[in-house]
């Protein structure tokens, strides 16, 4: 593709290039526009077509990078450069806009397919710029990580995982989008090395997001405790950091007393769906 081939010169000329930064990028964008735009009704499909063609191009450059990077002792994070990242993700999301609306389901499928591209898909770079620009379907995202992680526990899957775990911290993702593959990290973190910084993070991430849903959870706890014949209710809560038993005496009078303990309870890992899965069981 005669638009590839340029794209890949301009960002060799300069590597810490953006398309905001570079003249040359932003007309290249602009180029990809106006043939897009020419297909008359055909757009659709022929932005969705460029959009696989420079999505597998992405990621074959990011595999050629993190072999080059492995071979280094660096990082999945791999040695492709800033503006090879921001072209072809803004190139994408681009497509996306100008109506391929199948652009994140077809991206995700190769993301999660078993084709040649490996554990180029893996790319952190890539993974972050594809996150932040919205160009992953995530439940297809998190169903395959969480399997990936709990079968190989393979690096390249752990450092994916990290940088989306950060990407939670800065607000760039909600944690549920990825609560799977968290709960899996959680339970592999003690066997990493740098397992106890992966550790706090998710503390620091989850109990965030479970702070936000506590106040609901006990006032389900203080209702189904009003309700119930049995002198008292127990919840157990469980995450891969924490198992905490609540018990809540069955009297409406006593239950309001326990608003204030439960407010002061710190939990080091959201378990929304898990308490709430247990308190319908009641």
């Amino acid at each position: 593709m005669k638009w590839q081939a340029s794209a890949d010169l301009t960002v060799s000329r300069d590597p810490n290039a953006t398309p905001e930064s570079s003249p040359e990028q932003a007309a290249l964008l602009a180029e990809l526009r106006d043939t897009v735009n020419s297909q008359g009704p055909s757009l659709e499909d022929s932005a969705l077509f460029i959009a696989k063609r420079i999505a597998k191009h992405l990621w074959e450059g990011a595999g050629a990078a993190m072999g080059a990077a492995g071979a280094a002792g660096a990082g999945a994070g791999g040695a492709l450069s800033k503006a090879h990242v921001a072209l072809h993700v803004d190139a994408l999301r681009l497509l996306y806009d100008m109506g391929a609306k199948r652009v994140p389901a077809e991206l995700t499928a190769l993301f999660c397919g078993a084709g040649t591209l490996g554990d180029a898909r893996l790319n952190v770079a890539v993974g972050e710029a594809l996150l932040r620009r919205g160009l992953l379907a995530m439940p297809d995202v998190d169903a395959h990580l969480s399997k990936l992680l709990a079968v190989t526990r393979s690096s390249a899957a752990i450092d994916w995982v990290v940088m989306a775990l950060k990407a939670c911290r800065a607000g760039g993702l909600g944690y549920a989008e990825l609560y799977a593959s968290f709960e899996v990290l959680g339970k592999v973190a003690a066997s990493l090395q740098g397992g106890e910084m992966v550790t706090q993070l998710l503390a620091q991430v989850g109990g965030g997001a479970w702070a936000c849903v506590r106040l609901h959870v006990y006032a389900c706890m203080s209702d189904l405790a009003a309700r119930s014949s049995q002198n008292r209710i127990m919840l157990t809560v469980c995450s891969p950091l924490c198992c905490l038993a609540v018990v809540i005496p069955a009297s409406k009078e006593h239950a309001s007393l326990s608003h204030e303990p439960m407010l002061n309870l710190h939990f080091t890992a959201p378990c929304l769906e898990i308490s709430c899965l247990y308190l319908h069981m009641f």
